[in-house]
């Protein structure tokens, strides 16, 4: 699945908020770029008759290179307002300030 298409593009916004969701993605990609890479070393693909192949291999790893930098940043800010919201809600709840009802 290429990074732009439309079914990436769902799941991108559907994990959009989640982090154990864009880990998913991540590890993914990071699998996919891996046997990319290892097809890309092969002396053999430039050998064929066919160079759209290698060239379409190499767009393919740079479109996953861009792909896991974007969704790592997200992560990682995702991670960054996860963690200010826990604090800011530590702090209301050891003012008191936080209502929880019984029920």
């Amino acid at each position: 699945m290429l990074p732009g298409s439309r079914r990436n593009s769902n799941n991108s916004a559907h994990c959009k908020r989640n982090p154990r969701k864009l880990e998913k993605q991540i590890a993914a990609w990071q699998s996919e770029l891996a046997l990319l890479e290892t097809r890309l070393t092969d002396p053999a693909l430039y050998g064929k008759s066919d160079p759209a192949l290698a060239q379409s291999l190499q767009k393919r790893r740079g479109e996953l290179s861009r792909s896991i930098e974007q969704t790592e940043e997200r992560w990682l800010a995702l991670l960054d307002e996860i963690e200010k919201t826990d604090r800011a809600l530590l702090r209301l709840a050891k003012g008191g300030q936080i209502f929880c009802p019984r029920g």
